[in-house]
């Protein structure tokens, strides 16, 4: 996967954000391009590329992921969710990372009775930073 090779080491939490500023999602986690940036030794247009590969594949991860659960295949719902979090370490956003690692290891439990709620707001989540990341290619 093209996205995982920038996978972020874990950034300090910024406390710059403002409350309206377009970057930051409706949760706690903050849609931090400065920080990817960074990480892409300030490429722009590098930046754009990884925000647009994202913005095509999150939903297909989600909807990966919603199938593995449904059919109760453990080892695709891992597959899936560890790319999830992939991508969402590229874009240096920590705290859902957090949450794809903590459905990934109830995954490898085999535990799948118990991903259900927390894959519900998983996919609130990624489905709002899809909207943040569009409206950025907007910009």
């Amino acid at each position: 996967d093209a996205l995982a090779a920038f996978a972020a080491p874990e950034p300090e939490p910024s406390t710059t954000q403002e409350k309206d500023d377009p970057q930051v999602n409706g949760q706690s986690d903050s849609l931090n391009l400065d920080e990817a940036l960074k990480l892409m030794e300030n490429d722009r247009d590098l930046l754009k590329i990884v925000v647009e590969e994202s913005v095509g594949e999150l939903p297909k991860l989600i909807d990966q992921i919603s199938d593995a659960l449904n059919t109760r295949q453990p080892q695709e719902l891992q597959r899936a969710v560890h790319t999830l979090k992939a991508n969402f370490r590229t874009l240096c956003m920590t705290e859902i990372s957090n949450q794809c690692q903590e459905i990934e290891d109830l995954a490898k439990q085999n535990r799948l009775d118990a991903i259900a709620e927390p894959f519900d707001a998983l996919r609130t989540q990624t489905l709002q930073i899809i909207e943040q990341l569009k409206q950025y290619l907007q910009q």
